[in-house]
């Protein structure tokens, strides 16, 4: 029986060019993960400067200040949501799921006309839902 060469395995473990690689290796998903973890912390960055870019334009349009700025964002973004949970919602059926979604509407246009005068309303109220609002009365 031949013993295998241990000269052999023992170059392979010290071959200088295969650690070199592994280094490399090890590097570059490090910095894969950093710029992952730094993702993450731009992105909720992004989220929060979308939401002062919603506010400040509302501020803008509506003429307001920012607490009623903060305000109507708020009321839209609750509507959006719950839009979404209806259109998804796959148990309901066109008729319901439509009915739901006037309902949305018309709560939404109640809660925006406690603090926005009518000119402020037709600003940021879209036609459809106005007229679905002023027809509701």
């Amino acid at each position: 029986m031949k013993r295998p060469n241990t000269q052999t395995t023992k170059m392979e473990y010290n071959n200088p060019i295969k650690h070199k690689n592994m280094k490399t290796y090890i590097l570059i998903i490090s910095l894969l993960f950093v710029s992952l973890l730094s993702t993450n912390t731009s992105y909720a960055q992004q989220q929060d400067s979308l939401k002062q870019k919603k506010i400040n334009y509302l501020t803008k349009v509506l003429s307001t200040d920012q607490q009623t700025a903060k305000q109507v964002a708020s009321i839209m973004d609750t509507y959006k949501v719950s839009v979404k949970q209806v259109i998804t919602d796959a148990t309901l059926s066109e008729d319901a799921r439509r009915v739901k979604i006037n309902g949305l509407i018309e709560e939404k246009n109640k809660k925006l006309a406690l603090f926005l005068s009518p000119t402020q309303q037709a600003k940021i109220i879209p036609t459809t839902e106005r007229k679905q609002s002023q027809t509701g009365k």
